[in-house]
């Protein structure tokens, strides 16, 4: 346990140079959470996700050219990404005045999928559509009004796993286009997403229905 809370503080101190390992902190977390109940000397095995993410900071901290620059911490990409979702009937997007209605088949909720994993769902899918539209090498901000998930998304940790599931793809999305998700919350009331998400098509032009990831395609028509 003292061996796994060191190294989360020390990676912890290490993302404010390397801002993209502070989504890549929330295995640790986890595990770090994990153990809180056992002696501090107990041995455990940690998860797949946790070695992973380690691998990637070793491969992050080992650049010789390692720095960062806070000159253009307010600068990002100009296009505009929204994404919600309803239980109703599933995922929206919307992104630069073109919808996405994705429905999800009936019986998801299940096995710690619930609304919130909907919503994550909701920016793993946002981010595919963007990436197939050319987006990349960029800070990307993606509109959401789930409080939930706007929380998760900024620090890469949520308690619940399908959700932890969602939140490890969007990193390896991240890192194949070499985008950074910027999470931005909204009222309800102004997510362009939302009609989208209920099913409610406009005169918009129509985006695209991404590749979605295997372990997605068994929910979504």
């Amino acid at each position: 346990l003292h061996d796994a809370q060191a190294l989360f503080g020390k990676l912890q101190h290490a993302s404010f140079v390397v801002a993209q390992g502070r989504k890549r902190l929330g295995s640790l977390r986890a595990f770090v959470a994990s153990m809180s109940s056992s002696g501090a000397w107990s041995r455990h095995r940690a998860s797949k996700q946790v070695f992973k993410d380690l691998q990637w900071w070793a491969t992050a901290l080992s650049r010789a050219s390692l720095r960062r620059s806070f000159a253009d911490d307010d600068e990002f990409d100009a296009t505009y990404v929204a994404c919600d979702a309803s239980t109703s009937f599933g995922v929206g997007v919307f992104i630069d005045g073109a919808e996405l209605s994705l429905p999800v088949h009936p019986g998801w909720a299940t096995q710690d999928r619930d609304i919130a994993w909907l919503e994550a769902v909701a920016v793993e899918v946002a981010l595919e559509v963007a990436a197939a539209k050319g987006i990349s090498d960029c800070r990307l901000r993606i509109n959401t009004d789930n409080t939930s998930v706007f929380f998760s998304e900024r620090s890469g940790f949520s308690r619940n796993s399908a959700i932890m599931e969602v939140l490890a793809r969007i990193r390896d999305l991240e890192a194949q286009y070499n985008i950074e998700v910027v999470p931005v919350l909204v009222p309800s009331a102004h997510n362009l997403a939302d009609a989208p998400s209920r099913g409610y098509r406009h005169a918009s032009p129509q985006l695209g229905r991404p590749k979605l990831h295997p372990a997605l395609r068994k929910y979504f028509g």
